[in-house]
């Protein structure tokens, strides 16, 4: 490629794989996965933390691959997931509707 300095070279297929990465773990609802563990070690499967907050993170970093066509579906499944967890006021909490422990909106 011409222009393509050593960082393009490991950057990009870095790039690549981690979108890669991101399509497989995306939920159907546009939701990227987060669990929690009962120890520190991270042992067993862990239970599935339904939550926006880690979306969030997910979608910003995405943001910055706006034009990638790897990068654009994701984004958009992730926004739909986000904005059918807003509640009622603007308002988003730490859990999502499908949380088995659902948190109220509060000041954080």
């Amino acid at each position: 490629m011409a222009g393509e300095t050593n960082l393009d070279a490991c950057v990009c297929p870095a790039l690549q794989r981690a979108l890669s990465f991101m399509d497989q773990v995306q939920l159907e609802s546009g939701e990227f996965p987060s669990s929690w563990y009962r120890d520190a070690g991270l042992s067993g499967q862990g239970v599935l933390d339904a939550s926006p907050f880690v979306t969030t993170f997910a979608l910003y970093a995405l943001s910055w691959l706006r034009d990638d066509a790897a990068a654009r579906p994701l984004a958009d499944r992730a926004a739909a997931f986000l904005l059918r967890e807003r509640r009622s006021g603007g308002l988003w909490g730490y859990t999502a509707a499908s949380n088995r422990f659902p948190v109220e909106p509060d000041l954080d």
